[in-house]
């Protein structure tokens, strides 16, 4: 459900997760699919290549120039820490409902895109927010070769796309376990809500 979500027919915005440069072609691809069809593209700003990913500054440049998205349609969020798919969702769901936005869909690299949302849910959680706070829909990145070696998680892990599954699905087993992410259930429950009201 996560990896085939139907979106609806009102526009949204569409959320990037930070991808490192590896992977970033993934959702900028899908933003310029998009584009036209949301009210914009929202992403978290952070620092340079410390963590793999390039920064905001850098993202917008790209955004702009590579895949001709209007400044106007581009949103920095502000990110208290260091970047990570933990405090990117967290920032994303602070970001809402301080502005009052009830509906996001958000885009990662497939491989990392069950993670990102079950992360975001948890988030929601934590801020006592749900359906009625914000409606998330999933459209993954446009897939890249699944064989090519690339870097991930800050920078410091490093394997093929296809590797890089085995790896997701261990760190959701492990965020889950610490309270950081919801489980299956959870999210099955909250998609069903969602798609119901």
């Amino acid at each position: 459900m996560v990896l085939c979500d139907v979106m609806p027919e009102d526009p949204l915005f569409n959320y990037l997760i930070g991808e490192t440069t590896d992977n970033q072609e993934s959702v900028f691809r899908r933003a310029a699919h998009l584009n036209g069809l949301c009210q914009g593209c929202l992403f978290a700003v952070t620092g340079g290549q410390t963590t793999g990913y390039p920064g905001a500054e850098a993202w917008v440049s790209e955004l702009i120039n590579g895949y001709k998205i209007g400044r106007g349609q581009i949103t920095v969020i502000p990110l208290q820490g260091p970047l990570n798919t933990y405090t990117e969702m967290t920032a994303l769901a602070e970001y809402a409902k301080e502005c009052g936005r009830k509906q996001v869909v958000i885009t990662a690299a497939p491989f990392h895109q069950l993670r990102s949302f079950l992360t975001l849910l948890g988030a929601m959680r934590r801020l006592d927010m749900w359906i009625e706070q914000l409606r998330v829909y999933n459209l993954p990145g446009v897939p890249l070769p699944w064989q090519e070696n690339v870097l991930h998680s800050q920078g410091v892990l490093r394997g093929t796309r296809e590797e890089l599954i085995s790896a997701e699905l261990q760190r959701i087993r492990v965020y889950t376990d610490q309270g950081h992410l919801v489980t299956a259930d959870e999210a099955l429950h909250y998609l069903r809500q969602r798609d119901s009201a």
